[in-house]
């Protein structure tokens, strides 16, 4: 009783952004990548109150628009963080291009 009772408490406390082929877990903290063109996951489920990262991994900057709001440039390997407190569907788009575009769904 006392192993599966700290193997539950392991698995709530560790939050992980591990994608699956049918979608991603959700989770607490989520790391998104700017790369090739793309965000890396683009579509990405969190809790509320999670704190989700984009990092530039491209060599030009970019500009960000998460939810309505924008960020600075974002240079080379440069972060911005986002907590949502609130829960809805986000949009994510950067250099105000409508194609290359991602989602946060806190729920």
């Amino acid at each position: 009783m006392l192993l599966f009772a700290l193997v539950l408490l392991i698995t709530l406390c560790v939050q992980a952004s591990l994608p699956f082929p049918r979608g991603n877990l959700t989770y607490s903290f989520a790391l998104v990548e700017i790369s090739n063109g793309t965000f890396v996951p683009d579509n990405i489920s969190v809790y509320k109150n999670a704190t989700v990262v984009w990092v530039n991994r491209d060599p030009a900057p970019h500009i960000l628009l998460i939810g309505g709001r924008r960020t600075p440039a974002l240079f080379h390997d440069e972060s911005y963080t986002v907590n949502f407190h609130e829960f809805g569907r986000y949009n994510c788009l950067y250099d105000d291009n409508l194609i290359n575009h991602g989602t946060v769904i806190v729920r």
